[in-house]
């Protein structure tokens, strides 16, 4: 299995205190449409959801906003930093771990996982599959994933996640209500556990 290598991506690392300004996002706007998302998809608040790839916790601290109860993973434990500083500024209740995408542990079934752009950086199938199965199997059955990717196609996409056991699967161009065109070269995906 290939993943970039971290060392690659200096703002996952020693820039990472940057990270934010570097990779500026409507993260309100987007979390209140992956809210509208999952709970049209029937994950509601309280449930839990794993931000996978949660970087510096803006994702994690938003839909914690929202009455999830969230924990966030990262393999960047400089990004994990700056996702505990955000995490107390907030004052809310987030777990936060230190992990790979390519093992993730066993043992807690979530309602939800986003990941934003984090599949980006994981090339080759045999590894997209690997992340793909490893979601599937920390998400209840009925349990919804919400990512946006680059680099793949809707079919390849569409394809990886029907082979790790996901159904449901609706594109979009934009998180729903996010403001402005939405992305242009981004698919915005989301799909169901299969129930087993």
């Amino acid at each position: 299995m290939t993943v970039t290598a971290l060392a690659a991506r200096p703002f996952y690392h020693e820039f990472a205190w940057a990270y934010d300004l570097l990779v500026a996002r409507p993260v309100a706007d987007e979390c209140e449409g992956m809210a509208t998302w999952l709970v049209r998809r029937g994950v509601r608040p309280p449930a839990a959801v794993l931000d996978a790839g949660c970087g510096t916790g803006r994702y994690a601290v938003e839909l914690a906003r929202h009455g999830f109860v969230v924990t966030g993973v990262d393999r960047s434990p400089e990004l994990l930093v700056e996702a505990a500083a955000r995490v107390r500024g907030a004052g809310l209740p987030i777990a936060l771990l230190e992990g790979d995408l390519l093992a993730l542990p066993a043992g807690h079934l979530y309602d939800a996982i986003v990941c934003r752009g984090v599949l980006n950086d994981v090339v080759g199938a045999d590894a997209r599959a690997a992340v793909l199965e490893g979601f599937a199997r920390v998400l209840r059955p009925g349990g919804v994933l919400l990512l946006d990717v680059q680099c793949w196609t809707r079919d390849e996409l569409a394809a990886a996640l029907a082979a790790a056991g996901f159904e449901a699967v609706e594109h979009a161009a934009a998180y729903p209500g996010t403001p402005g065109r939405g992305f242009e070269d981004r698919i915005v995906t989301a799909a169901s556990r299969r129930a087993r």
